[in-house]
């Protein structure tokens, strides 16, 4: 081949073989990834009976589900309830009576629950000095850091008095005037002889060996729905594949907290509470696991709505029995919700 034929023909095709190489190394992009949605869910403090979100959150599961969660923290369950409502969330965590109240208001929308957290009050009474043992009728003149009036640690309260012949204020003073925070620095300072406490504020006072639990807020009811996701109706059919999404990675969340040990569970739970020590917050899982605060299913039982509608209304704190049938959802995403393992 002459010289300058060959020079043209090499030049020619270099290109061509350049090409091809750039084609047989081009990787195959495959399908579009799904588009990241971002969740906004309003919660009021942050508190160990919370745990299967936070843990849904990193652990990945959320993010399995492409969903991306943003923690609104306000003042009060009221408030976290009016900012879903409000739209500025999607969601709301928050107890069973908050959506009770709610739903007596006029003009009120609509809630229902997606999913169950807890199924405990999660609250303990504390005594400031040890007893060896306790009986409920001891509590008659002594002063108790409560909680506010119609909320459920006070609902739980008050219904343990009633049963042992006393009345809260009358037999029992209470004190419910103490914002969260200013709770233990309050009890510290010498306010009250007894204090309702959660966790991990009752782990807390108990290693500082300021408490002792006594008791625990537990009522003769099973089953019970303690803490509830909540969102509206709106939501669930304009984001029918998002909450579905979001009802599995709670699933995969409460299945991964019942197949793992206190220890385990406790530091995947340390980043969500940096002021309390390993210790303590060892203690306080291990007491809310072996208590079963956590359900295993996420799917809300109906019987216990039901059952905690009942304890408000010997309460007192309805007038009249409510329909818990139209706070209940059902997605299709929980005829699978049992088949998780790690």
């Amino acid at each position: 081949m002459p010289k300058k034929i060959k020079i043209l023909f090499l030049g020619l095709l270099a290109p061509a073989l350049l090409l091809t190489a750039c084609q047989i190394r081009m990787p195959d992009s495959g399908p579009p990834k799904p588009a990241v949605t971002e969740v906004t869910i309003s919660q009021s403090a942050p508190v160990l009976l919370s745990l299967p979100l936070y843990l849904a959150d990193s652990l990945g599961f959320f993010a399995e589900e492409n969903i991306q969660v943003r923690l609104l923290t306000k003042a009060s369950p009221e408030e976290a309830l009016a900012s879903l409502m409000g739209g500025e969330s999607a969601f709301a965590l928050a107890t069973p009576e908050i959506a009770f109240y709610h739903s007596l208001q006029q003009n009120a929308g609509p809630t229902v629950f997606l999913a169950q957290l807890s199924v405990k009050s999660g609250y303990y009474l504390l005594a400031r000095e040890d007893a060896v043992s306790f009986a409920w009728p001891n509590l008659r003149g002594k002063s108790i850091i409560a909680r506010p009036s119609g909320s459920m640690a006070e609902i739980f309260f008050e219904y343990l008095l009633r049963k042992n012949n006393l009345r809260a204020s009358l037999d029992v003073p209470v004190i419910q005037n103490l914002p969260e925070h200013l709770i233990k620095g309050a009890f510290l300072a010498g306010t009250g002889n007894f204090v309702l406490a959660a966790e991990p504020l009752a782990a807390d006072l108990e290693i500082e060996t300021a408490a002792h639990s006594v008791a625990a807020l537990e009522v003769p009811l099973d089953p019970l729905v303690t803490t509830v996701m909540m969102t509206t109706p709106d939501q669930l059919q304009n984001n029918l594949q998002m909450t579905q999404g979001l009802f599995f990675a709670l699933q995969q969340a409460l299945v991964w907290i019942d197949a793992h040990p206190p220890e385990e569970i406790a530091q995947a739970a340390k980043e969500f509470f940096p002021a309390y020590g390993e210790r303590m917050l060892l203690r306080a899982v291990s007491r809310y696991k072996t208590t079963g605060c956590w359900p295993v299913q996420a799917a809300v039982e109906t019987a216990g709505v039901h059952n905690f509608m009942q304890l408000m209304l010997e309460n007192k704190e309805l007038g009249e029995e409510i329909s818990v049938e139209q706070f209940i959802y059902r997605l299709p995403a929980e005829e699978d919700s049992g088949e998780i393992s790690f």
